[in-house]
């Protein structure tokens, strides 16, 4: 599986991001899903990654149809489109997990808005409806509305904006960097 893609997220408070009293705040991909699931590239097992980051849903779908060769989220998403249940019912089954842990989340830090991001956005309402069901069942009171940023490529441009933005921010303190709002950076986040 590709290293480079997982689940992340990024907390902006009073306009700052949030880095944690270790520098390591967002690595929401490897809270353990399922203790017995696949081993991760952080060396434990079952993590969220493992089983709901975009290339780990492709090659599910990929394992489970019998397909040979190469194979694309836009396959999978064509595919779920066209019907085909098992397609639906991974992407299902992942927004429902994923839904399942922001619902915890939210309970925790209370956001005001949750921005989906990453490659997986392609997926559409296939992904985040379960994952706004999952949501509203699992977070305390009312949840924050999931805003998906349908260019699935957004993320990079918020990154490069992100370091472009220290360089000629002449407000903040060392080290503090300016917000972009809570994003959750599903399936092509950072991990």
């Amino acid at each position: 599986m590709r290293t480079d893609a997982g689940i992340s997220c990024a907390v902006v408070i009073d306009g700052s991001v949030h880095h944690g009293a270790n520098g390591a705040a967002g690595k929401m991909g490897h809270s353990t899903y399922d203790p017995d699931g696949p081993l991760c590239e952080c060396g434990r097992r079952g993590c969220l990654q493992t089983f709901f980051s975009e290339p780990a849903l492709v090659r599910r779908w990929k394992e489970a149809r019998r397909l040979s060769g190469e194979a694309t989220r836009h396959d999978m998403l064509s595919a779920a489109q066209a019907g085909d249940s098992t397609a639906i019912d991974l992407l299902r089954e992942a927004g429902l997990g994923i839904g399942r842990f922001l619902g915890g989340f939210c309970n925790i830090v209370d956001p005001e808005v949750i921005v989906g991001g990453g490659e997986a956005v392609t997926f559409g309402d296939f992904l985040f409806e379960p994952m706004r069901d999952a949501l509203k069942r699992y977070a305390l009171w009312s949840p924050p509305p999931i805003t998906p940023d349908w260019a699935d490529d957004s993320w990079a441009r918020g990154a490069a904006a992100l370091a472009t933005q220290r360089l000629f921010d002449f407000e903040s303190s060392p080290g503090e960097v300016g917000g972009v709002g809570l994003q959750i950076s599903d399936v092509k986040a950072r991990s």
